[in-house]
């Protein structure tokens, strides 16, 4: 699996091949727009997101318990540090404003076989999905994308591009939910060399 983040064109085939498979489309660009966990991302409820303001916090995560009979539950998230308030693109608020109304729309054509769960992203009956189903689906659309990447990609496809923009790495950290900087030392190595050669050429004035 490639460990590189996404061209433009990669991520263009991505979303193209999400919207065949209802649900994914929104998760997939909340995800490009956020590069919260997996857990967090189907976590997520409507009442944690402010349409009006474009604004989402992250204060849940799925878990997985009683493994070996497939149960999940919503617990706290990982670290004090995953509670974190995120700022949404107006290009990722408008894809979620049309997925509450296809929502509304696909509950009401199932009447009593869908299941309430208040859920953000949600299974064809309502239902809370298991993250081990969800990345089955999601490699299914990469496959179909003709990219071989998981969902954890994603992830560090956002660590790549705040780098990349020149995010300070705390505010990188704060974005992504570490406790630390240390899983960013990677991404952020370059840049880090960058200030250092910079400090050395002021101490030499």
């Amino acid at each position: 699996k490639q460990k590189r983040p996404l061209t433009p064109s990669e991520w263009d085939a991505l979303l193209t091949a999400a919207q065949a498979v209802p649900d994914m489309f929104a998760a997939i660009v909340v995800e490009w727009a956020t590069g919260v966990r997996r857990s967090e991302l189907l976590a997520l409820k409507w009442e944690d997101v402010d349409l009006t303001t474009g604004q989402l916090i992250i204060s849940k995560s799925i878990k997985i318990c009683n493994a070996e009979h497939g149960g999940v539950t919503v617990g706290a998230t990982k670290t004090q540090a995953s509670m974190r308030l995120l700022q949404l693109v107006p290009e990722a608020v408008t894809v979620l404003k049309t997925h509450k109304k296809e929502q509304a729309a696909a509950q009401l054509a199932a009447g009593e076989t869908w299941t309430k769960t208040g859920f953000v992203f949600v299974t064809a009956t309502g239902a809370m999905w298991d993250p081990r189903q969800w990345s089955k689906v999601f490699k299914t659309i990469a496959t179909a994308a003709g990219i071989d990447i998981g969902v954890h990609t994603l992830r560090h496809d956002m660590s790549s591009r705040l780098a990349s923009q020149n995010i300070p790495i705390k505010e990188a950290q704060y974005q992504l939910g570490h406790t630390t900087v240390t899983m960013l030392l990677d991404t952020y190595a370059h840049r880090m060399q960058g200030d250092h050669t910079k400090v050395t050429e002021a101490i030499r004035q």
